[in-house]
């Protein structure tokens, strides 16, 4: 029972995955990985991930050569090597998994990505599987000899056309797999609908029942035949797909370079080495689940893998990945079709088996390619041209920032995640089918991005040496680094509207990008720019650059903008429009006194009054400011620093961790280093504090700890003044006054109620003052005003 239905896996499979993969892929397609709008890495990874469909779809082709050639003629087929092609069945759903995650993981929890995300599946499978059947269908009432007997039925009609599950197989017998596509679409359709912690609990029921239907099957206590609708929705095939899942998550999440090679090679080896074993019946494992593993391998190994596309063989497999869609729903009906018609005019007595069955195989991989080339992609092009994007016309005209055309090119000078970049990757969401980030280093911020499914080019190949603190001399050396990245951004800046520089760095290169290219360029200045951060070098560089070159400067605040123009900035060019934060996000089901017992568990916080410090650790950050105020709080006070340090601080880190043990603090400070889960960790301290020893552009943790219900005590510099209302929204003391900060940490600590009060007070305001959608309007209007302006 399960060898025969193996042997019709490859092309139900195989069509099902080629779906999925080509509706990711291809250029109609809007909210796919589009070649031509993504940065260079994420083309890599497409072009790999193509062989592999290319790859797969030639598999499940040979082996049905295979077996149609010994069925029926009577003869091996290259010694019957491509047996193992039915195993393109598990890759091909291995890579559905991966391209679903890979593209959508930025939908998950997103109710409003619903709509595109079902709409666009549907119009990928149904519409081409359903010519493709009704073509055939005919032909069970015309000879029905050709056929098992229920072909005729209607409901079995009803359900092969809707992919729903029977004991019988669909009409168009690769239509089998496609119900398991469809099943998993559904699954990864509930990702987007629930909450993300009711969809894992979801999620887990699943695997668990997959998980035990397939141990009973592999111990003879289960019989498929009789629970066929179980059997389906807990179907083994389910842990393929979640095994190409886990394989994008590996790739997002670790960004895999050295070992995509080895993992390639070991990939295709378990695949080989399983083949032989099976062949030889000498394997005890199940095929799904080494075909599974050994397919995730080369997945991972492929995604990373540069090619170069410009190769004959590239360009090749990377046709039939496009085309393996066609290919695997009209290979099966053709190879029996031109059989019989092999058969009937003895064609092998004439030109021999082996010119014949290369005619086969090279007419049935014409066909299938030239349904892709007349068919398949006119007519999803035309479908979603249409029905999608009359949803998202509909969907953008309650969006105002959505809404508009505005094509942005985003500058940043990092590859790690600061406020600035923080801030960024807010604004950036609504622009990402319609926007590059330029990056000049590579790190967490553009995996950050990619993950938001926002195209990303790192457009320097080593450091920009010139620093903040830098002088002329330094500052002119750098050049030869700065004019090549300016020149590649001006080559890119003609296929957008503006320019958008998000830090110092990238508005130097910003504003020569906008002289050569004649774009507007936008600055968003997220720094304060005085002797307390910048050289005086630098502070004019920046003046000058903004004040000659810049059709508008976005100060994060008025502290911001006033050091802008007390430096020479013109103040005619300048708006302050702060951060935005989404609250949903930061306001979890926690009050004061009720926090997270698991986190504070974890953390070792149990009876102890914890105070946060989430930052970079920088001397002007002030982590030594908090380290010296438990000096003067009760024991049970405790500090949790999260953070580390980004840019060349380490001395610094030393210097706190030489602090803590000199005063005896050793059990009392905890390092927790740069973190995710910080909304969890801020819900589990007393109270949150900002210690900058210089004025602070914003601070974001500022608001982070209001939206999070918890009291913020901030140092009375800069932007925080802007933020903070003492008494009200929360306290402000000196900066580097380590005293003042013990006495307000004591207030908190003395009286809850007032505490209660005020964190009440600051939770309604700042969810009022910095949502993220307002926000989001305020920069858009400001974006589109300057393209309006420039012409």
């Amino acid at each position: 029972m399960m060898a025969s239905h193996r042997g019709s896996l490859p092309i139900k499979q195989s069509f099902r995955n080629r779906t999925e993969a080509n509706a990711e892929k291809e250029p109609y397609d809007r909210d796919s990985m589009r070649l031509e709008h993504l940065p260079k890495v994420a083309k890599l990874r497409l072009e790999g991930i193509q062989i592999c469909r290319g790859v797969a779809a030639l598999l499940v082709l040979l082996f049905h050569v295979t077996q149609l050639s010994q069925e029926k003629l009577g003869q091996a087929f290259l010694a019957n090597l491509f047996t193992f092609g039915s195993a393109g069945v598990d890759f091909f759903f291995v890579l559905s998994g991966f391209i679903i995650f890979f593209v959508h993981q930025t939908d998950i929890g997103r109710r409003d990505r619903l709509k595109p995300f079902i709409l666009k599946r549907l119009i990928r499978v149904y519409p081409l599987y359903w010519l493709v059947t009704l073509a055939i269908l005919p032909i069970y009432f015309l000879a029905p000899q050709f056929g098992y007997g229920y072909e005729r039925q209607l409901d079995v009609i009803l359900k092969s056309l809707w992919l729903l599950p029977q004991a019988h197989l669909p009409i168009l017998i690769v239509g089998w797999s496609l119900s398991h596509e469809v099943l998993f679409y559904f699954i990864f359709a509930l990702a987007i609908l629930f909450p993300l912690k009711l969809f894992s609990r979801l999620l887990s029921g699943w695997l668990v029942g997959t998980l035990a239907i397939f141990l009973l099957n592999v111990a003879g206590a289960f019989d498929p035949e009789q629970h066929f609708l179980l059997w389906f929705i807990f179907s083994p095939h389910n842990l393929e797909f979640m095994l190409g899942c886990l394989a994008a998550y590996v790739v997002l999440q670790k960004q895999l370079k050295a070992s995509n090679t080895f993992l390639l090679l070991l990939g295709t080896a378990c695949f080989i080495t399983f083949d032989i074993a099976q062949t030889e019946r000498s394997s005890p494992f199940n095929p799904i689940v080494i075909y599974g593993i050994s397919s995730a391998l080369i997945v991972i190994g492929a995604a990373t893998l540069e090619v170069q596309r410009s190769r004959p063989f590239v360009r090749l497999f990377s046709f039939l990945g496009d085309a393996s869609y066609s290919i695997y729903l009209t290979h099966y009906p053709c190879l029996s079709a031109l059989l019989k018609l092999t058969i009937a005019a003895q064609l092998i007595s004439i030109i021999g088996y082996s010119a014949t069955i290369s005619l086969l195989l090279l007419t049935t991989l014409s066909v299938g390619c030239l349904t892709y080339v007349w068919l398949e992609k006119p007519l999803v092009y035309r479908l979603r041209g249409t029905l999608v994007n009359q949803l998202a016309t509909a969907t953008k005209a309650s969006d105002p920032v959505a809404a508009t055309a505005t094509k942005v090119l985003f500058l940043d000078q990092s590859g790690a995640l600061g406020g600035a970049e923080l801030c960024l990757l807010d604004l950036v969401q609504p622009y990402r089918d319609r926007s590059l980030v330029c990056l000049f280093a590579d790190g967490a911020f553009k995996t950050a991005l990619q993950q938001q499914g926002v195209a990303v080019k790192v457009v320097a190949t080593k450091s920009i040496a010139v620093r903040k603190e830098s002088g002329l001399i330094q500052g002119l050396q750098s050049l030869g680094q700065l004019l090549p990245i300016a020149v590649t951004v001006a080559r890119l800046s003609r296929d957008y509207d503006i320019i958008y520089a998000n830090t110092q760095k990238a508005l130097v290169v910003g504003a020569l990008a906008s002289l050569l290219s004649r774009r507007p360029l936008v600055y968003h200045l997220h720094d304060i720019l005085s002797a307390d951060h910048f050289s005086r070098t630098n502070r004019r560089l920046a003046v000058t650059l903004a004040n000659r070159c810049a059709s508008r400067v976005i100060a994060t605040s008025n502290a911001t903008r006033d050091a802008f123009i007390q430096a020479g900035g013109h103040a005619e060019l300048v708006t302050v429009v702060y951060n935005g934060f989404e609250p949903a996000a930061y306001q979890l089901d926690v009050t004061l006194g009720q926090v997270n017992l698991n986190q504070r568990q974890q953390l070792g916080l149990d009876g102890k009054f914890a105070i946060g410090h989430f930052s970079r650790l920088s001397p002007w950050k002030g982590q030594h400011i908090l380290i010296e105020a438990l000096v003067h709080c009760p024991k049970d006070v405790t500090a949790v620093l999260v953070g580390d340090a980004l840019f060349g601080e380490q001395e610094y880190v030393q210097a706190l961790k030489t602090q803590v043990a000199t005063l005896g603090l050793q059990d009392r400070v905890q390092f927790l280093g740069f973190r995710s889960d910080v909304v969890p960790i801020m819900q589990a301290c007393e109270v949150i504090a900002h210690t900058s020893t210089a004025p602070e552009p914003f601070g974001r943790v500022i608001v982070e700890a209001m939206l999070c219900g918890r009291p913020i005590i901030a140092a009375a510099a800069g932007g925080a003044v802007e933020l903070v209302e003492p008494g009200v929204t929360g306290w402000l003391t000196p900066p580097g006054d380590a005293q003042a900060l013990a006495a307000a940490i004591a207030h908190c600590r003395a009286d809850p109620a007032h505490t209660q009060a005020i964190v009440q007070t600051a939770q309604t305001q700042a969810t009022d003052r910095f949502a993220l959608s307002h926000i989001r309007q305020q920069i858009d209007h400001l974006l589109q005003a300057v393209v309006k302006a420039e012409g």
